[in-house]
């Protein structure tokens, strides 16, 4: 409600969408969130933020290509980026099938939050690095030991299935789900 006061009390500033376009995102309405991103970024397009949020969104509609391409740029335009930018570019080159660069991605982080450790994990695991993977997968679970891989990827939203069975698959492989999916 209060993001949907911001945008009719400011409908011209992008970071009234932008606050609409987190929550319609985190609630797994995808198109209203699309919607809100691209009024975002038609009043500011080169906010970096939204930039770099657009990213998610565009992943779980299967457009990973893409989430791709609006995380290097919020990069290439924030050079002082927070790591998140980072992490979501990872995400992005993930799910787009670049894994060697996701990897390189999610390492150049300075100050990682422990989350991390499950996206690295799941990337490892698609590279066939078992044994590295089922140590961050391990390192993860002893600072989360509630962790639930199949609320955790039912509640990314995939429009795309195949992103959701990848997703699901790299938990298993790397020892986050053998109990849980």
């Amino acid at each position: 409600k209060a993001a949907q006061k911001a945008v009719q009390i400011h409908p011209f500033y992008y970071r009234s969408h932008l606050a609409l376009a987190n929550v319609y995102m985190q609630r797994g309405n995808l198109t209203q969130a699309m919607a809100e991103y691209e009024k975002a970024l038609e009043l500011n397009p080169n906010a970096t933020k939204v930039l770099a949020s657009v990213s998610e969104v565009l992943v779980k509609l299967g457009r990973a290509e893409e989430a791709v391409v609006q995380s290097k740029l919020a990069i290439r335009l924030n050079p002082y980026h927070p790591d998140w930018y980072l992490w979501n570019l990872g995400s992005a080159q993930y799910f787009a099938g670049d894994h060697e660069e996701a990897l390189t991605s999610i390492r150049r982080m300075r100050n990682p939050p422990t989350a991390v450790k499950r996206t690295q994990a799941i990337i490892l695991a698609r590279l066939g690095r078992l044994e590295e993977s089922r140590m961050f997968g391990a390192e993860f679970l002893e600072s989360k030991p509630d962790f639930n891989s199949e609320e955790f990827v039912k509640n990314w939203y995939f429009e795309d299935d195949a992103y959701q069975d990848k997703l699901a698959e790299d938990l298993r492989k790397a020892g986050l789900a053998e109990k849980r999916l």
